[in-house]
């Protein structure tokens, strides 16, 4: 009888969770004081896009992705969110979706950027993503009523 074996060498988790500091020896890491091995298996808690959207295009087979976030008021934490979306959507699909976050309302000077980058602290790993950002009272009223569609009414 043929035994099952998995898709994946699950020994790495063990390696990495006995040995480490060994790996990290191998990185070129010295001077380490102390180390513990986390949960490997990631889980993005609480923080989830508003909204996820499979869009064909005309004249195209295959779908692109688009996340949506909305946004009552411009805030600090809309960048890290941004990030946080991307990477969870190209780590599920395989494919970096298109990000668009749509701001409702002004609120002292703060603006979106539509951009953000984060760099580990030994500067070996950066992350940096970049998106669209309508600031609705920057639309013209006429525009969204002329488009006919009662959803952009609010």
């Amino acid at each position: 009888m043929k035994q099952a074996r998995h898709e994946f060498d699950k020994s790495s988790k063990w390696l990495i969770q006995k040995h480490g500091n060994g790996m990290l020896y191998l990185g070129g890491v010295r001077d380490v004081h102390s180390w513990r091995a986390l949960q490997a298996e990631l889980v993005q808690p609480r923080r989830l896009p508003d909204g996820l959207l499979e869009v064909f295009f005309r004249g195209r087979d295959t779908a692109d992705y688009f996340l949506l976030e909305v946004a009552t008021y411009p805030e600090k934490r809309i960048s890290e969110q941004a990030l946080n979306d991307l990477s969870l959507a190209y780590h599920q699909h395989q494919v970096l979706p298109e990000l668009l976050t749509v701001v409702l309302h002004p609120k002292g000077q703060l603006r979106v950027r539509g951009g953000h980058e984060v760099t580990s602290r030994l500067q070996w790993s950066q992350l940096a993503c970049q998106w669209k950002v309508v600031e609705l009272w920057e639309l013209a009223a006429e525009d969204l009523l002329s488009a006919g569609d009662v959803g952009l009414g609010p």
